[in-house]
């Protein structure tokens, strides 16, 4: 297997969303990276669509403009598989989710790329070892999961297969973090982690429309403002942590009941830490290990995540005014001659599109304090010095 110096050219099958987003966030991180397809109008496609990418990334912050010729020089768009493939140090496949297309493309990649390069699969929930299932050396195939959309999405599950070499998972991780991303090894189940959990919860929210226990905007609204929030700074596990798992224990045994619904079923495991008296943060052990500290982090961080979310739903007309009062305070002290009225939006963006986001961010409460205290001091540093692409 290559070692990681050994990596410079990377090579990408398929140019949808996906694979132009991948090939996007390799070449940012400075490997040579070519996008391969079979058909012309699908390169230019993604050649719009990684131009867009960088736009869009500059208008973030993300990307500096001086930046985005170099990217985009990594960045080669082919129909040439056979020259791309042969020469690529990794390979990731990214083509529609139908299992004999992407045994094709692993069989082809198996033939003609040498046996230590590793070759990395997008699918969101099939097997690496059945799509390796006809390749040469499959104890290089290994499942690289990305998220929508792939330049800035950080976390990746990394599922190996049943041959997998350890080899191939640990060139595949050290590759990634390379790139910027947080690798997640996991086993080889149907979906992994991420899938089978969202289809889970996607299937029990249309199962509740279908059975006419709700609206769908009923149900998106009380689980985007109900335990979204905690999921979204905890986790799962931690979140059952937080509320007691007997608590948890307690439902399941009382939905099981009722619906006879598997789903419901209580897993052994926790069955055996209530039984044990691991109930989570209450008892300073459940799935994670609590000090008296650290159950008190988790809960002033739970806190403040909630108020925050809370703080960005608020529509008070006397609020936003305040805030834009302070804005407008902050601006023109630092520059008179910047536009700083409510109305002049389209004005500040001509002028200055980073302090025009800036300031929507502003009004919006869209910062805790250290992150403002963070971006107004590059604002002050780019209103200064006259620069567009402040925060």
């Amino acid at each position: 297997m290559k070692n990681i110096e050994q990596v410079r050219r990377v090579a990408i099958v398929g140019t949808g969303i996906m694979g132009t987003g991948i090939a996007l966030a390799f070449a940012r991180a400075g490997y040579q990276t070519a996008a391969v397809d079979t058909r012309q109008e699908n390169l230019d496609r993604a050649r719009k669509t990684a131009l867009n990418a960088c736009r869009e990334l500059v208008n973030d912050g993300l990307l500096k403009e001086s930046q985005v010729d170099a990217v985009l020089k990594n960045l080669s768009l082919t129909l040439d598989w056979d020259e791309i493939i042969s020469q690529a140090d990794f390979i990731v496949e990214s083509v529609p989710e139908i299992l004999k297309v992407k045994q094709g493309v692993f069989e082809r990649c198996g033939n003609l790329c040498s046996p230590e390069t590793v070759v990395t699969s997008t699918t969101s929930s099939m097997s690496i070892s059945e799509i390796a299932a006809h390749m040469k050396h499959p104890e290089r195939a290994v499942v690289t999961h990305w998220f929508v959309p792939p330049h800035v999405m950080r976390v990746i599950e990394v599922v190996p297969g049943k041959g997998t070499s350890d080899e191939a998972v640990q060139l595949t991780k050290v590759l990634l973090q390379k790139v910027g991303k947080t690798p997640v090894v996991c086993k080889e189940n149907p979906g992994f982690i991420h899938n089978y959990i969202q289809t889970a919860m996607a299937r029990a929210a249309i199962s509740l429309v279908d059975m006419g226990v709700a609206h769908a905007e009923d149900i998106d609204t009380v689980v985007k403002n109900g335990f979204a929030l905690r999921l979204a700074q905890l986790g799962p596990i931690r979140a059952a942590d937080y509320a007691g798992l007997e608590t948890l224990l307690h439902v399941l045994e009382y939905l099981y009941e009722k619906t006879g619904d598997s789903t419901f079923k209580p897993p052994a495991i926790l069955k055996e830490k209530v039984a044990k008296g691991e109930l989570g943060l209450k008892s300073g052990k459940g799935f994670y290990a609590y000090s008296p500290e650290e159950a008190e982090k988790v809960t002033a961080s739970l806190d403040n995540a909630v108020m925050r979310a809370a703080s960005l739903s608020s529509t008070r007309p006397d609020r936003c005014s305040n805030v834009f009062g302070q804005w407008r305070t902050v601006v023109h002290q630092l520059d008179p001659t910047v536009l700083c009225d409510e109305s002049s939006d389209k004005e500040l963006m001509n002028q200055s599109p980073g302090l025009a986001r800036f300031r929507r961010k502003f009004v919006l409460g869209h910062y805790d304090c250290r992150r403002f205290t963070h971006d107004l001091h590059v604002v002050e540093v780019h209103v200064r010095l006259k620069v567009a692409d402040a925060p």
